[in-house]
């Protein structure tokens, strides 16, 4: 059995505590902040995800369902997994935002659990399951496609996706505007993009 890696008892989110594999391929400290809201485990959804998960392997160790897990945490915002996770292909800008009306959160929260999930699956083992990079890269293609729809548009509104970056409140610029944040955003998109394709991946 492998070794898996936990946060100790005051949940810390230390380098120790992360899979050499996860601190080879991710050394920049972005990935273990618990402040920066556009890091992983940075924002609210993001840190209850690895809590949880954490919580979930230690039950079921190596054994563990992964899907199972991903579809009793979106039942707490009441999305049914097998509906919610297909519209993450759709690249349609107007189709998106429709579903957005539909399931509220949808542009915001679900890419955070998405995100959380599959970082925290390889700080904890050290690999990411194929099924997961999948839906991982959908989520990138869809928020790089909104987020560059905001900019071109200077749409001001990320939700709840901002709340507060680099320790500062997310006022308009002088354009009210958001472009700045929407631009941070779209680098750690980005960012995401090249390393997903260097994580490595078991086949399911």
């Amino acid at each position: 059995m492998s070794k898996l890696y936990f946060c100790n008892d005051d949940f810390d989110l230390e380098r120790e505590y992360c899979h050499p594999h996860f601190n080879q391929l991710l050394p920049d400290d972005f990935f273990i902040s618990i402040l920066e809201e556009f890091a992983p485990f940075g924002n609210d959804e993001g840190w209850d995800v690895l809590d949880q998960l954490e919580e979930y392997y230690k039950k079921k160790g190596e054994k563990l369902f992964l899907l199972d897990f991903l579809d009793r945490f979106l039942k707490r915002w009441e999305w049914e997994t097998h509906v919610i996770i297909p519209k993450l292909k759709i690249t349609e800008v107007e189709e998106i935002f429709r579903i957005e009306e539909e399931y509220k959160y949808f542009l915001s929260i679900l890419p955070q659990i998405i995100i959380a999930t599959y970082f925290g699956q390889f700080k904890i083992t050290g690999i990411v399951d194929d099924w997961l990079k999948e839906i991982m890269e959908n989520t990138i293609n869809q928020q790089v496609i909104l987020t560059k729809e905001r900019i071109r548009n200077g749409q001001n509104d990320l939700s709840k996706m901002i709340k507060v970056v680099n320790g500062e409140s997310t006022r308009l610029d002088a354009d009210n505007k958001m472009t700045d944040i929407h631009l941070d955003y779209l680098n750690v998109l980005n960012k995401y993009d090249e390393l997903i394709r260097q994580i490595p991946v078991r086949k399911s």
